[in-house]
């Protein structure tokens, strides 16, 4: 049966309405049995303002599609990750009303990692007028770009709200009142909007052949995706994703900008006669 393909937008983007966004799902499955597995066609679909779905391209996969699909935008380019052979992790670039390319990625591997499912945060951070300055991420409202990262993006959002901001002295620091509180102005109507960081970090959950029974999660390095090169490594260990958990639902990027954190969403497992818990991070090949 076909996979239904969710929306991979946040919801910052979809409140602010960014179109288009790109979906993946087989459109011809192909049953080898008893000789080989299931292999499939998968269509790309390219999904508009007016809320119409349209097919511009499709691609062969060695296996089942399972979740094998993920689009993600730095500024005006379309990537999406995917994967052709179930032992790579490959990354296209999409061309809106046109079609995709396969630009680079990781090559088939007997001892290669499987990937199941990709997710690739948009995350964001809200900015106000009355907030920018020195030590925030916008330091000139006028020119929020002079301080943001390469590739950020700024969407101001409609209409101003009242506000009030922490005054600062000369050296560009707030101000801090005789009780201990902060000095504030006048309030007034100010503007405000989001920032969009440019995605360097993806996820991939999958696994090793021969070690099917959980997906387990793993970093793609995305900030050189331009030139079609990803890096997959198993920097947080082997760790597991929950079952019945999917990918986007399981990571959580924070504070990105100052000292970049990731939650992350992982399976444990419990001695229900003793309460103990089994290590996190232990192959079941290492298990008492």
């Amino acid at each position: 049966m076909p996979v239904e393909a969710a929306d991979p937008r946040s919801e910052t983007a979809k409140d602010l309405k960014e179109f288009p966004y790109f979906t993946a799902s087989p459109v011809k499955v192909i049953d080898n049995r008893p000789r080989a597995w299931e292999t499939c066609e998968v269509g790309v679909f390219e999904h508009g303002l007016d809320g119409g779905e349209k097919l511009i391209g499709t691609y062969e996969r060695n296996y089942r599609f399972l979740h094998t699909f993920w689009w993600f935008r730095r500024g005006s380019r379309h990537f999406a990750l995917y994967s052709t052979e179930y032992t790579a992790t490959r990354v296209m670039e999409i061309f809106p009303g046109d079609g995709f390319k396969d630009i680079g990625g990781e090559e088939p591997a007997s001892g290669g990692f499987c990937p199941v499912e990709f997710y690739v945060p948009d995350y964001r951070e809200h900015a106000s007028q009355e907030y920018c300055g020195p030590g925030r991420a916008i330091t000139d409202w006028n020119a929020p770009f002079d301080s943001l990262p390469k590739g950020s993006e700024f969407t101001k959002v409609q209409g101003t709200h009242r506000g009030r901001p922490k005054l600062r002295g000369p050296d560009g620091q707030f101000l801090q009142a005789e009780n201990g509180g902060w000095v504030w102005g006048d309030q007034g109507d100010y503007e405000s909007g989001w920032i969009k960081f440019p995605p360097h970090h993806g996820f991939v959950a999958g696994c090793i052949w021969g070690d099917d029974s959980s997906w387990k999660i793993q970093h793609l390095d995305l900030s050189r995706v331009e030139e079609g090169i990803i890096q997959r490594d198993e920097r947080f260990g082997y760790i597991e994703l929950p079952r019945s958990v999917h990918l986007r639902d399981a990571i959580h990027l924070y504070n990105l900008r100052e000292a970049p954190r990731v939650q992350i969403a992982v399976s444990t497992t419990w001695d229900l006669h003793t309460g103990k818990m089994k290590p996190i991070g232990t192959a079941p090949w290492d298990e008492e």
